[in-house]
Parts: C-alpha cells; structure tokens; sequence
C-alpha cells in the first residue's frame, strides 16, 4: 500500500507541476453611453457575474437508493421549486447549467445588486461565485525524444522505476483526465479511442472555438486535443511506449475543458 501511495504521490506532483491557477470572477460596473454615442450622457450598467446555486437536498449519489430515477425526479423538482421562487420574488437571471448526480445545483449568470435577494430564498443552502481558470501553456509532446527530456529522466529520478520493477503498474486503474483533451492518435497512449484502447473514453465540454466567458461551450464526443497540454500530462501519468509514464498500465478517460485557446470556468 505504500508503494502504491507513493506511486500516486509522485504521479499527483508531476502533474502539479502543469496545473493552471484559478482566477475568481470581479464585480465590474461600466459607464455605457446612452444612443451609442460616446460623447453624450451615460448610464451605468452593471454587469452579470456567475455564481453557483446550492439547493437544499442531496444529490443523487448521495442517497444510497436502488431508485435512482425517484432521486433523479426529486432533484429536478427541488430545482422547478428554485426557479418558481426566484420568478415570484422578481429575481432575474441566466441559467447556464444544471448539476443532479454528484452535487445539487446550478450556475447562474445575475447581477450583483440580486444576490442578497437570491441567498434568502427557501431552496438556497448558499452561493459561490464561479472562478475563472486561465488556459495552460502549450506543452512539449510527449515522445520528441531530446525535446522532452524531463519525460525520460523522471521515473528514475523520482523512483517510480522502483515501483515499477515491483510490479505495481497502474493496472485496473482509471484515470480521469480533465484539461485540453489528449491526442488518443499518439502511439504512446495506444493510438486510439474507445473501449480497449488505452484512453478508454470521455468528452469534450467545450469544442475548438470556446475562449471563455462570452462564447459559447459546444460540447461534443471528441476530446481531442489542440493545445496540447493535456497530452503531455496524459503521458506523464501513464504513456506505455516509447515513453513510460508513473503509472502505463492505467486507463485514461480525457476530460477536455478547454477550448484552443483563451480561458474556462469552473461550471464548465
């Protein structure tokens, strides 16, 4: 079990390494001019913000229920209930995203000036504002022999060779990777995509165009990768070919969360 830790450990602080920080989002206020003309009067507008909505009840996979279509409906209705009080009480807002399985809520885009309003409804346990998180810096790929060197020194140097050779290889183990997609087409990550292959499967949130607040996320099956980043710590965690990574034998499932370039959000 330590080994295993161990091995975990190392795997966890590689990928660290590569791991963009979380911007919150800002209140903001702007002057807009009145008719479009930028000499005249003014007024000021304020602009919408993203929150997250926690309601009251427990997600489904909380409820240890062999009926998860009842827990689905309860959830559901928990938030028709939110939506009516929030439209009796005059609170304006924009919906982006329902969440059901692992957490109750939703992401909502409103205006500051709103949120006290909204925390004291019934339906709401609490609020909190939704983060901004700035796209990774593209990443050497992996299998470029001498372009990648940190690739084919660190399992010596941080001893996972040693785990290795005691036969603790990542197998039967699943992980998910969340970020700009993985080149499943690379022969060090088994060259394909789907049951049996070595990124077993997963989605793209967001497709190619995406950039942020302002755009919108067209998700799709394909979680290919054009920024690289996530290939390269897809590697790191388990590439089984030219390159080894900590753990070779594990299964991917990619997570892609970013578009080809600029920013994603938290909800997404």
């Amino acid at each position: 079990m330590k080994r295993i830790a161990g091995l975990a450990i190392v795997a966890l602080f590689l990928v660290l390494l590569t791991v963009p920080v979380g911007v919150g989002p800002t209140a903001e206020q702007v002057r807009r001019p009145i008719g479009g003309d930028p000499g005249g009067p003014s007024v000021t507008v304020e602009k919408m913000e993203t929150w997250f909505v926690e309601l009251a009840g427990a997600p489904v996979a909380e409820i240890l229920d062999a009926d998860a279509a009842r827990q689905l409906d309860r959830v559901k209705k928990e938030k028709d209930d939110f939506r009516r009080a929030a439209r009796a009480a005059k609170i304006p807002f924009v919906e982006r995203f329902a969440y059901d399985t692992l957490w109750n809520g939703l992401s909502i885009r409103i205006a500051p000036r709103h949120l006290l309003a909204l925390s004291r409804l019934p339906e709401v346990v609490d609020l909190y504002p939704v983060g901004r998180i700035e796209a990774p810096e593209p990443a050497t790929p992996i299998g470029a022999g001498a372009t990648a060197p940190e690739l084919f020194t660190a399992i010596g140097m941080t001893g996972v060779s040693v785990v290795h050779a005691a036969g603790f290889t990542g197998d039967g183990i699943r992980i998910a990777v969340m970020d700009t997609g993985v080149d499943y087409h690379h022969p060090d990550l088994g060259g394909g995509f789907g049951p049996g292959f070595k990124v077993a499967g997963g989605w793209d949130f967001v497709g190619n165009a995406y950039t942020g607040p302002g755009t919108q996320p067209v998700a799709d099956p394909n979680p290919d990768d054009c920024g690289g980043h996530g290939t390269h710590v897809a590697g790191i965690l388990a590439a089984n070919g030219t390159v080894k990574g900590v753990a070779p034998e594990a299964t991917l499932m990619a997570y892609r969360v970013f578009g080809c370039q600029g920013v994603t959000e938290d909800d997404i």
